[in-house]
């Protein structure tokens, strides 16, 4: 094998690997994918951390940010019998989707 051919396969594989990759990437089922990331909403790993702390889940943050006040530009509480959640968020500038980076839970 000359130079050439090899140097033909080493990106070859190269670029197989890393459409594995991608499509791994895309094709996550670790359970974290649910209706709400898959249509309206992303959330980032920050969120899940912070979710799993405060024992709540995508579905508080997606009530939070459709239904509670905003606080200020990347900020939404909403309020609740004897405690209220907030939730910070951006927005992706390329699918203009809410990105929801952090939840909490404060009580009253």
């Amino acid at each position: 094998m000359d130079f050439f051919e090899h140097l033909g396969k080493v990106i070859a594989d190269e670029f197989k690997t890393a459409i594995k990759h991608t499509v791994k990437q895309l094709d996550d089922t670790s359970g974290r994918h649910t209706p709400y990331r898959s249509q309206k909403y992303l959330f980032t790993k920050n969120f899940y951390s912070d979710a799993e702390e405060w024992g709540l889940s995508e579905a508080d943050a997606v009530d939070v940010y459709n239904h509670g006040q905003k606080t200020s530009d990347d900020t939404y509480v909403r309020e609740y019998n004897g405690y209220e959640l907030g939730i910070e968020f951006s927005m992706d500038s390329i699918t203009g989707l809410p990105i929801i980076d952090e939840i909490w839970k404060k009580n009253k």
